[in-house]
């Protein structure tokens, strides 16, 4: 059998009474054994530590007495800790006539291993998603949201059983700016594996908010994409934007006066006399409720009118 002897699978051919009658280098190498060394004629209790071959040798007993394959995983010595092998094990005519058992694994220790790591990764991210401050979502990769943690019910002013197998567009306004509905249609259709955007959102009480909106896909150990994870920050309550709206010329003063533009750096921003500028920001003033330059600024932010975390300055696109 010189393929078997070469094969990436581990092989071995047993005798009834536990007697090795052939086994290739790769099951050699699985058990802990020297793949030069040959096993023919030795007893399983000679080549593996006590619990290992009265384990095998049950299993082959199993076979024999079945007269069927069986299909198992098994634990095997390695390294001085403990593998896993899954595979078959059958009878087989031997040259006798008699009955042996055959056997073909293949070593899962390194996947188990990842897939180990990766239980223990999920459930420090689940921890993480639930006690976070930071609103965030489950989603499956159609959309639908499969759980929301504690800060997004509080966020939108719902329970978790209202988020589940809803979508994020049921509670935020994702076509308020073109720029979110063309992250949004790029991720539903897979061409983006991550998107982020600005929305606006209504809670039951009414009053409204501002937030970033990022959703970005989350693969399996094995690297196939299984959910996307959502999540809000920067986080703004505004006043109702029905309710106020800024100027072409207006933004252009607001975004160069948050940039630290003097007035004379705003007459040449917008080409406008001194006078003109004045009136402008006057008007600022009054749509933000602010009495300086600086106060402008800052209830800018608030009002959920200029985007936290960018610079240069940045509205939202729905404020004109």
């Amino acid at each position: 059998m010189p393929f078997l002897q070469h094969s990436p699978a581990a092989v071995f051919i047993r005798a009834a009474d536990g007697r090795f009658l052939w086994s290739n280098a790769t099951y050699r190498r699985l058990i802990g054994r020297s793949v030069d060394e040959s096993l023919s004629g030795l007893t399983l209790e000679e080549t593996l530590p006590a619990a290992y071959a009265q384990l095998y040798r049950q299993l082959d007993l199993e076979v024999l007495e079945r007269k069927a394959p069986m299909y198992d995983s098994v634990r095997f010595p390695q390294d001085g800790q403990s593998g896993q092998a899954a595979g078959c094990r059958f009878p087989i005519e031997l040259s006798d006539s008699s009955l042996g058992v055959g056997g073909v694994y293949v070593d899962r220790s390194d996947l188990d291993e990842v897939q180990r790591r990766w239980a223990g990764a999920d459930e420090c991210f689940r921890a993480v998603f639930e006690h976070s401050t930071a609103p965030m979502a489950l989603l499956d990769l159609r959309g639908v949201i499969s759980d929301g943690n504690p800060a997004l019910c509080d966020l939108l002013s719902c329970t978790r059983s209202e988020l589940r197998h809803a979508s994020p567009v049921d509670f935020v306004d994702i076509g308020a700016s073109e720029t979110g509905k063309a992250m949004w249609e790029a991720f539903m259709s897979g061409r983006r594996n991550r998107v982020q955007f600005g929305v606006s959102g209504r809670r039951r009480d009414e009053s409204l908010f501002r937030a970033r909106l990022t959703i970005a896909v989350v693969p399996k150990a094995t690297g196939v994409p299984s959910m996307a994870v959502c999540s809000f920050d920067a986080v703004v309550p505004f006043a109702d934007a029905g309710t106020v709206r800024f100027t072409t010329t207006e933004i252009k003063i607001l975004l160069a006066v948050a940039s630290g533009a003097s007035n004379s750096d705003l007459q040449r921003h917008v080409m406008l006399a001194r006078q003109t500028v004045d009136y402008h920001l006057a008007s600022l003033r009054a749509k933000l409720g602010a009495d300086s330059r600086a106060a402008i600024v800052a209830r800018a932010y608030a009002s959920g009118v200029l985007q936290p975390g960018h610079w240069p300055p940045r509205v939202y696109e729905d404020v004109h």
